[in-house]
C-alpha cells in the first residue's frame, strides 16, 4: 500500500490504510505499507503489516510528491517482491509513472482534493490533472462514498463503493482527562485529524457565540496554522472552549463516551472518520448536510444546512437541551457496511479482479 503517510494512522486516509492493512494482514495476506519517515516508524511491523519510511520532508507542497515518487520508485524496482499495488488517495497517481502497468493495481479514491475549500492553485491544479490520470487508468478503482463514486461514473469511470469502517477506539482509562481543565458534564466535541477551513470550525465557533450553550466545547484535533489560525483565534468565544490537541484513538474514544453530544461542521469530505467514531460510540451527533456526512450517518443525529451557522447554532441549542436522540439505536443498521471484515473482503475481491486482469500473472 502506497500513498499514505503511514501507519499508525492518526487521522483520515492513514487511519483506513492502518485498519484496512490490520485486516487483510489478519486474513493470511502480506501487507507491506510504505509511508514518510519521520510520520511513522520507518521499519518494523504494525499490527500485522511490514512498515517501510520514505525519507523525505514532512510538510510543504513538495512532501506529498517527493514521498510518492521515492515510495512508488522502490515497489518500481521490487516489483517482483509484490503481487500487486494498492494506492490510496488520487493525487499520488500523478507521481506513479510507469508503475500501474508494471504491477497489477487498485487505486482507491478518498475524495477530490481539488474541490476542497481553501486548497492553493498549485495544489488544486496538479490534483485536476491527477484525476485524469485516475479516470483514464484502466485498472479497478474504488471510492469510498456513493456520492463520490456517482462523480465519476458521469465521467465515464466505473469504480467500485468500498466505504471506511467503524474503528474500535479502545480506551486509555480517562488518561485524557488529567491533561484538560475539569470538564462539567454536557461538553461537545469537535473532532478533526487537520485543522483546515474545509473541516468548518470557523463555522462551529462562530455558530457557539450564537447559541451561548452554556457547556464546554472540546476541540480534539491539530492547531490550526496561518490565516486560518488567525481567523479561529477571532472567533473563539472569551471561555468554554478547550484544545485536546490530535489524540491517539483510546484517548479520543474516552473523550468521546464522556461527550453530551459530537459536531462535523465540514464543508466538504468524501467520508469522515471522525463521524463514523462518534457513530461507533454511540453519542447524539450533528452534522453538516454534505452528501458525504448524509450518507454515512443514514438516519442518525441531526443535520443542519453546511456552511450556514445560525442553522448550526439551532442544532447545538437541540443537542443541549436532549433533542437529538443517541446514535446507538441507528448502529445495528449501519455498522454491516462499516465492518473492516467485510470491507477488507471487498478490497480482496477487487484485488482478484486486478490480478485476473493481468495476463502475466
Amino acid at each position: 500500500m502506497a500513498g499514505s503517510k503511514g501507519v499508525p494512522g492518526r487521522h483520515g486516509v492513514e487511519v483506513v490504510v492502518e485498519e484496512l492493512s490490520a485486516s487483510l494482514a489478519a486474513r493470511g495476506h502480506e501487507v507491506t505499507v510504505f509511508g514518510w519517515r519521520g510520520y511513522s516508524d520507518p521499519s518494523g511491523e504494525h499490527r500485522g503489516a511490514r512498515l517501510e519510511g520514505t525519507p523525505g520532508p514532512l510538510t510543504g507542497a513538495s512532501a506529498m510528491p517527493v514521498h510518492s515518487m521515492e515510495a512508488f520508485s522502490l515497489i518500481a524496482r521490487r516489483r517482483a517482491s509484490f503481487d500487486l499495488v494498492h494506492i490510496h488517495s488520487v493525487d499520488p497517481l500523478l507521481f506513479a509513472g510507469r508503475l500501474p502497468s508494471l504491477l497489477p493495481s487498485v487505486v482507491t479514491s478518498h475524495g477530490r482534493a481539488w474541490e476542497v475549500p481553501g486548497v492553493d492553485p498549485f495544489r488544486r491544479r496538479m490534483s485536476r490533472l491527477a484525476e485524469k490520470r485516475f479516470l483514464a487508468l484502466p485498472c479497478p478503482a474504488s471510492a469510498v462514498s456513493e456520492h463520490l463514486a456517482g462523480l465519476y461514473r458521469a465521467l465515464g469511470r466505473e469504480v467500485e463503493v468500498i466505504p471506511n469502517g467503524m474503528r474500535d477506539l479502545g480506551t486509555a482509562h480517562g488518561r485524557v482527562f488529567s491533561r484538560l481543565p475539569p470538564l462539567p458534564r454536557g461538553y461537545a466535541v469537535f473532532a478533526a485529524g487537520r485543522n483546515i477551513p474545509a473541516k468548518g470550525l470557523h463555522i462551529l465557533l462562530e455558530a457557539w457565540r450564537l447559541a451561548s450553550p452554556g457547556c464546554d466545547l472540546v476541540i480534539a484535533g491539530p492547531p490550526a496554522s496561518g490565516r486560518y489560525a488567525g481567523l479561529l483565534e477571532r472567533l473563539a468565544p472569551g471561555s468554554g472552549v478547550i484544545e485536546a490537541g490530535l489524540l491517539e484513538a483510546a484517548d479520543l474514544g474516552d473523550l468521546l463516551r464522556g461527550a453530551a453530544f459530537g459536531v462535523i461542521p465540514s464543508l466538504a469530505e468524501a467520508q469522515s472518520m471522525a463521524l463514523l467514531d462518534m457513530l461507533a460510540i454511540g453519542i447524539p451527533l450533528i452534522y453538516s448536510d454534505i452528501p458525504g456526512n448524509v450518507e454515512a450517518a443514514g438516519s442518525a443525529g441531526l443535520q443542519f444546512r453546511t456552511g450556514d451557522a445560525g442553522s448550526l447554532a439551532e442544532a447545538v441549542q437541540a443537542a443541549v437541551s436532549g433533542r437529538v436522540p443517541r446514535s446507538d439505536a441507528f448502529r445495528g443498521k449501519l455498522a454491516p457496511a462499516h465492518d473492516w471484515r467485510r470491507i477488507a473482503a471487498s478490497y480482496e475481491s477487487l484485488y482478484e479482479t486486478a490480478l485476473g486482469d493481468d495476463p502475466g500473472r
